[in-house]
């Protein structure tokens, strides 16, 4: 099933890489080993005993091509002519390596920007042959669905636990079931059939019998837009059975047909998801910050102060957060609406500062992406409890900008504020780590990396079940407005001053030079150099957060204002690759 991660968007690596970094004789030595522990399974005894691919591997054995251990297998290590690390393909016909052409597909083309997996895979599974991206999708996506349906009732009752597996276990987007009810089952059986993938023989009855799916949906919200699930096709029962979830689990799927809605807008909503516990949602494209996030959470605040114990900031999505809305800010740049832009970041970084000193206990719970603003937002909750698979980090230079929700202060106050207490410190270690991990846009690929790099703390949690994530964020509200919970003081910054300023625009100036950094990435450099030593300040000295937040929004409007930044939020918004200019 690992063929279509790529088209559940995760971060699965290919698989004939993955087969080097396991090794090829390990591969084979499994592969012996596993087919008589499984006669019974007739679809796994056709993969294991093909005769083409067993040629293959013998013929690598052969030649001890056994992967990255001998830097040499389905792909082979070379050294370009710059120095460059580069990686040869195994032409199958040949057997020889060749460089890595960079092929195009129409359907990749035409499916690469749909969101909803099930219209994605659509467009895959619905190309002509011809397409040989396609055809490979299409043959992947039936196998799975196939030898997926075949296992049961063998490890499963039903196809939940299997699907619950695939999106726990290898972290896809939605399990073999879920994905074949967004494509339709009949007609998928039918295309299946033709190309040679007959389901097991229970999926026909199943039809036979009147159940169009595998799942029974929430008739206000359907298979194809990924809807509540109801109930579960039993097949020894030959009937759909109630899905159950433990007892307070918060789900706010179904939460959105009851009366515990407070407050929404077209950007995110506020729930009373129960015992004195109150939760903002994002639902933007990206959940991307914009004013209608920023109104819903000021409000969130206002009413948990009066009525309530504490607040859970999170969402059910895909990602937390990308970060700030980049095209209502690229657009009020051109357009030179500066007290709009100045406004907008106002609110962020009063928004992220009332949260950090707010008397009751605020939980961010992120997920996914959480970029930028997302995780600015992050970083000024009371506590955090984070999917483990979280890829966290402040990304703003690749947009031309520097952090200005608070961030750079965030990171000042957490990696530099620490040792400067300590007598005769030096502060430059510190501060040049804080530099680089902004100035270098650093991403934490998973939650325990954010711990390590300063974005999560000690005391903050991290879940493995996503299902679980809010469930637990709440527990942990209710669990520290229990203990009594009291905000953390308010704090001073502190500032190298001038002399360190000087250091950092040295450090730009060397990167730029040795050709590892752009004149235009050194310009944006020597801006966060100034923040973050307090400006042109005489000696070090402490200072309050709002004369490091005041420096943060003037660099970020002035760089906002540079055709160079404008031309990096277009690339962004257009293509989503950043541009190095």
């Amino acid at each position: 099933m690992q063929g279509y991660a790529q088209l559940h968007r995760q971060p699965h690596g290919p698989t004939f890489r993955l087969i080097d970094l396991v090794g090829v004789d390990v591969w084979d030595h499994v592969g012996r080993n596993l087919a008589p522990l499984i006669p019974y399974d007739k679809l796994g005894q056709k993969y294991l005993s093909a005769e083409k691919p067993a040629k293959l591997i013998s013929t690598l054995l052969e030649r001890k091509w056994l992967g990255n251990k001998t830097k040499v297998g389905f792909y082979k290590e070379v050294r370009a002519e710059d120095g460059r690390k580069e990686f040869y393909s195994l032409d199958l016909n040949t057997l020889e390596h060749v460089p890595a052409g960079k092929p195009r597909f129409d359907s990749v083309k035409a499916a690469k920007d749909i969101e909803g997996l099930g219209d994605r895979l659509k467009v895959m599974l619905e190309a002509p042959s011809t397409d040989k991206a396609a055809k490979l999708v299409q043959a992947l996506t039936y196998q799975a669905f196939q030898y997926a349906s075949t296992i049961i009732p063998e490890v499963a009752d039903s196809a939940k636990p299997i699907d619950d597996a695939t999106r726990w276990g290898f972290m896809h987007e939605a399990g073999p079931f879920e994905t074949w009810d967004m494509l339709g089952v009949k007609d998928t059986v039918e295309r299946m059939k033709a190309a040679g993938y007959a389901p097991a023989k229970w999926v026909d009855a199943m039809l036979e019998n009147g159940f169009e799916s595998f799942y029974q949906y929430n008739r206000n919200s359907p298979a194809d837009q990924g809807g509540d699930k109801i109930g579960v096709y039993d097949v020894a029962k030959q009937k759909y059975v109630e899905t159950k979830h433990a007892a307070g689990m918060v789900m706010l799927r179904e939460l959105k047909s009851t009366k515990k809605i407070i407050s929404e807008n077209a950007g995110a909503s506020l729930y009373d998801i129960g015992d004195g516990v109150a939760l903002v949602e994002f639902h933007t494209k990206m959940n991307a910050l914009d004013d209608d996030i920023f109104n819903i959470t000021s409000e969130a605040l206002d009413r948990v102060e009066k009525d309530f114990d504490g607040l859970v900031i999170g969402n059910e999505g895909e990602h937390f957060s990308a970060g700030a809305n980049l095209f209502m800010v690229v657009v009020a740049a051109q357009q030179g609406m500066w007290d709009t832009l100045d406004g907008a970041i106002r609110k962020l970084q009063n928004m992220n500062m009332r949260m950090r000193y707010f008397p009751k206990p605020v939980v961010v719970a992120p997920a996914g992406l959480a970029l930028g603003g997302g995780c600015e937002v992050t970083m000024h909750a009371s506590r955090v409890v984070a999917a483990s698979e979280t890829y966290i980090g402040l990304v703003e230079l690749g947009a031309g900008v520097i952090p200005a929700g608070a961030g750079t202060k965030e990171f000042m106050r957490r990696i530099v504020n620490p040792a400067m207490r300590t007598d005769n410190a030096e502060v430059f270690p510190y501060l040049q780590r804080a530099f680089l991990q902004i100035g270098q846009a650093k991403v934490a690929t998973s939650a325990e990396e954010a711990r390590g790099m300063g974005i999560l703390n000690p005391q903050d949690r991290i879940v493995l079940n996503r299902d679980h994530l809010l469930t637990e964020a709440k527990r942990e509200a209710v669990s520290m407005a229990a203990a009594g919970y009291r905000p953390p003081a308010p704090e001073l910054i502190y500032a190298a001053g001038r002399d360190m300023y000087g250091a950092m625009k040295i450090g730009a100036w060397s990167f730029k030079e040795g050709k590892y950094i752009t004149d235009y990435d050194s310009h944006i450099a020597t801006k966060l150099a100034f923040v973050m030593a307090g400006g042109e300040l005489s000696k070090a000295q402490w200072v309050s957060e709002q004369y490091i937040l005041d420096l943060e929004r003037e660099a970020f409007l002035s760089l906002c204002g540079e055709e160079k930044t404008q031309a990096r939020m277009w690339s962004l918004l257009q293509t989503g690759k950043p541009l190095r200019n």
